[in-house]
């Protein structure tokens, strides 16, 4: 499948987006793997990326912000990569999806389609736009949920690209198994990556991602992205440090994020034939 062209679109800083699709770069299929050319803009101004206290102050000032426009919402991870069945760590390198990845995509469009079956109007939609990583294994992903909505009577969702839900830049760990001396639970406790992009400055480039989504007007929505993204969204949005790093996150499954005065509420959704997945 070839993709469509896309349009630019400006705000907030930052570069997106719009349907009906777009390749961050062109793909050397030999290679199977490129690296994204659209890298998303710090949340910080330069010299504070390495201060904790502007990126703790920033933190704070990112979770009050939410309150204003705190909404339920949906997230998708992407379906299996051959990086995740080899369980190395898959930050920027830009690969496909599996031929068993296209099947869990396709199952959770299904999955997700079934939601949409008793809603009687696009008020009732359980969402009604999708906001996705530029990267390719999210791309294919958000394509084949789209494409089994549809082909089940629902409708043609338009989708959003956004860079801030671009995975984490992994630095020198990219491609390194995440079982290696525990570093990658490390990072996602908090512990500095050299070189590389902190849980807490993914947390905030996430936060920054939500926002965008949320403050669009459409209604609820889905973020189709990655497992270390979401892994700092869940610390990002204050949920407790057991819910934050503890959870793996699985691959082409809905998951419910629903704010409650208790604090954030995740439900997964189990979707038919969804099985392989990988964190």
């Amino acid at each position: 499948m070839v993709a469509p062209p896309f349009t630019a679109i400006h705000g907030l800083g930052r570069k997106s987006y719009s349907w009906p699709g777009h390749r961050p770069q062109p793909f050397d299929e030999s290679r199977a793997v490129a690296m994204v050319d659209e890298s998303p803009r710090s949340v910080l101004p330069p010299g504070l990326e390495n201060d904790p206290k502007a990126i703790a102050a920033a933190l704070e000032e990112g979770r009050a912000g939410m309150e204003a426009h705190k909404q339920p919402f949906w997230f998708i991870r992407h379906g299996e990569t051959e990086a995740n069945v080899e369980g190395l760590a898959l930050g920027r390198a830009d690969i496909p999806l599996t031929a068993h990845g296209q099947a869990q995509a396709t199952a959770c469009g299904q999955a997700c389609a079934a939601l949409f079956k008793d809603a009687k109007d696009a008020a009732t939609w359980p969402f009604n736009h999708i906001v996705c990583s530029p990267m390719m294994r999210a791309w294919q992903t958000a394509w084949n949920i789209v494409q089994a909505i549809k082909a089940a009577g629902g409708p043609e969702l338009p989708i959003r690209y956004d860079p801030d839900l671009t995975e984490v830049n992994f630095g020198p760990m990219e491609g390194k198994s995440l079982s290696d001396n525990n570093w990658f639970e490390a990072w996602a406790n908090g512990a500095p990556l050299k070189n590389g992009e902190s849980r807490d400055l993914l947390a905030l480039r996430a936060l920054r991602g939500l926002s965008m989504a949320a403050c669009e007007g459409k209604g609820s929505f889905l973020l189709v992205g990655h497992g270390a993204w979401f892994r700092a969204l869940r610390f990002g949005l204050g949920m407790a440090p057991g819910q934050a790093v503890g959870a793996p996150v699985p691959n082409a499954t809905p998951i419910h994020m629903e704010p409650t005065p208790q604090g954030w509420r995740e439900k997964v959704m189990k979707a038919p034939g969804v099985v392989g997945a990988h964190d």
